[in-house]
């Protein structure tokens, strides 16, 4: 069933967790010690290729790519922001949640009738 989702990351998402998030229209993500990496770079396990795609459509700077891709960059809130990986940052989980929430209301004010996806929901 074709909708938005929202996602609000109020920890580390690493791996399949960042994959995960990447699946929604929009993330939300607390400031802090939180980061959003490709573990597997590390543990020199090669990328899943849903993975790489995710992340590409998202992120349309080279360098950008190149620092998460090959170099297992971990990604602060800003950073990720900056980067297209992430829409909002946020101070504390608290906040984060509500910013999420408060993204969902404004959205439902445009009355998204799934007929049109942001991400290929058709």
């Amino acid at each position: 069933m074709p909708s938005i989702s929202i996602v609000t990351c109020t920890g580390h998402a690493v791996g399949s967790g960042l994959a995960l998030a990447l699946c929604h229209d929009y993330v939300v993500m607390q400031r802090g010690r939180n980061v959003l990496y490709m573990c597997e770079i590390q543990l020199g396990i090669s990328l899943p290729d849903y993975g790489v795609e995710l992340i590409k459509s998202k992120v349309e700077k080279s360098d950008s790519l190149r620092d998460i891709l090959l170099g297992g960059m971990k990604v602060k809130a800003d950073q990720a922001v900056a980067m297209g990986l992430v829409d909002m940052a946020c101070d504390s989980a608290e906040s984060a949640v509500d910013g999420g929430v408060r993204m969902g209301k404004e959205l439902a004010k445009k009355k998204f009738n799934g007929d049109r996806g942001l991400c290929g929901n058709t």
